[in-house]
């Protein structure tokens, strides 16, 4: 109950502000901006004169809607009259690599934006994988595959790693669709990147540029699972020194020799598997079998291929985000009369000792449960202590609840109230 309590409430939040970007949108069209600012190269620390400066607008997909040039000390000012109001990107593309400086103008519709470039360099040296995590979930005729790498570029002086023939490479198996990439940007932004056929079938780069930093790169794609055989095996293209790889359902057989078992989450149905320092070149040899999870019936159709419904693209459409909207504020409503009704039910409700002393046992590892995840999201607890400390805590849950059906659990708000009134 306390989880989802406080879900309800961070779904209510996304909510209305979902829902004020919808209503306050078409207001905010067709101002004029003016925005002034330096491109300084970190290498060098020195001003970068004669550089095109670009002025995006995201909410458009990236549309360039003016452009200036810095001059000898590397300032510039952009105008626009027909710039969409609301966030910007300003771009400098130098020595083929792109760079970005938000931009948030003033009510008076001006703003400043810096932006840093650095140098290029054609040697990976210096370059290694933080984190490759691999999410796979078999479902149905189809396995879908997600791998995010985490690279970190540590060049002193700072240099962006750039190459012709593509900084970044990967794999996809045989029989997979069209795979989509995208690279993590300023605020978290997704700027999605159009990979390009490698040399070998299934091969595909990316003509990116590894900056200084930490660089996110996301591949998607989908796969053909109807034989139940998946092999994700690929090289890497840098030292790595955490490797991942979840699974899901969990009852899926997973032979490899680089990737050992690191634990399963029996609630979701997912197992995880691991590995230390891979060398560069190294084969992360993954290969899955066995049965998907099943595909839900269609109406009016059989179980199987064909019946997943397309629903439309909830990004370009007004109607579904309004409607999430409203479901979302309901939902939370409803979880706001629980809690207000939960204590009254509850005295109501019989209970023997047994079931309540069971009941303390399952509120203090859910409490647990969520201090942990409220740690690991504040950045204080290292991600492999995280997923270790969390399966252990779930597994006590399970544990305790098979003993026999609990008392039903206080909410955080009763709990709170209690806890104030004895402090």
């Amino acid at each position: 109950m306390t989880n989802l309590y406080r879900k309800l409430n961070q779904l209510a939040r996304v909510a209305f502000c979902a829902l004020g970007v919808v209503v306050l949108a078409p207001a905010l069209s067709n101002a004029a901006v003016e925005v002034h600012g330096k491109v300084v190269d970190g290498t060098t620390n020195g001003p970068v004169p004669n550089q095109t400066v670009l002025l995006l607008t995201p909410r458009e997909g990236m549309q360039a809607v003016a452009k200036a040039t810095t001059n000898a000390q590397g300032e510039y000012v952009i105008k626009s009259d027909e710039a969409a109001a609301g966030f910007y990107l300003v771009e400098a593309n130098y020595q083929g690599a792109k760079y970005h400086g938000p931009v948030k103008p003033s009510p008076q519709g001006t703003a400043s934006a810096d932006v840093t470039v650095y140098d290029a360099t054609s040697s990976p040296a210096a370059l290694r994988i933080q984190l490759l995590r691999m999410m796979c979930r078999a479902e149905g005729a189809k396995a879908n595959v997600r791998k995010e790498y985490t690279i970190v570029n540590p060049s002193q002086p700072p240099r962006a790693y750039v190459s012709p023939n593509g900084a970044f490479h990967f794999h996809v198996p045989e029989g997979a669709g069209q795979p989509t990439a995208a690279v993590t940007g300023l605020m978290g932004m997704q700027l999605p990147e159009a990979p390009e056929n490698g040399k070998s079938p299934g091969d595909f780069l990316l003509r990116i540029p590894i900056k200084p930093g930490e660089n996110v790169i996301t591949v998607d794609y989908e796969v053909d699972y109807r034989s139940m055989q998946l092999d994700l095996s690929d090289k890497v293209p840098f030292p790595v020194e955490t490797a991942e790889l979840y699974v899901t359902p969990s009852s899926l057989g997973v032979n490899s020799s680089a990737l050992k078992p690191a634990g399963v989450d029996q609630q979701d149905s997912i197992e995880k598997f691991d590995a230390q320092n891979l060398a560069v070149g190294t084969v992360v040899d993954a290969k899955l079998s066995g049965e998907a999870i099943a595909t839900p019936r269609a109406q009016g159709g059989e179980q199987g291929e064909g019946n997943v419904k397309a629903l439309p693209n909830s990004v370009t459409k007004v109607g579904w985000p309004l409607l999430a909207c409203f479901l979302l504020i309901t939902l939370w409503a409803l979880g706001v009369r629980v809690t207000k009704d939960w204590p009254a039910w509850k005295d109501r409700t019989g209970v023997s000792p047994t079931q309540k002393q069971r009941t303390a046992k399952v509120d203090k590892l859910i409490d647990s449960l969520v201090d942990l995840d409220e740690l690991f999201e504040a950045g204080t607890i290292l991600e492999k202590d995280y997923w270790k400390e969390r399966l252990e805590l779930k597994a006590r849950i399970v544990a305790q609840l098979k003993k026999g059906p609990p008392a039903p659990p206080e909410t955080y708000a009763t709990r709170s109230s209690s806890g104030q009134a004895r402090s």
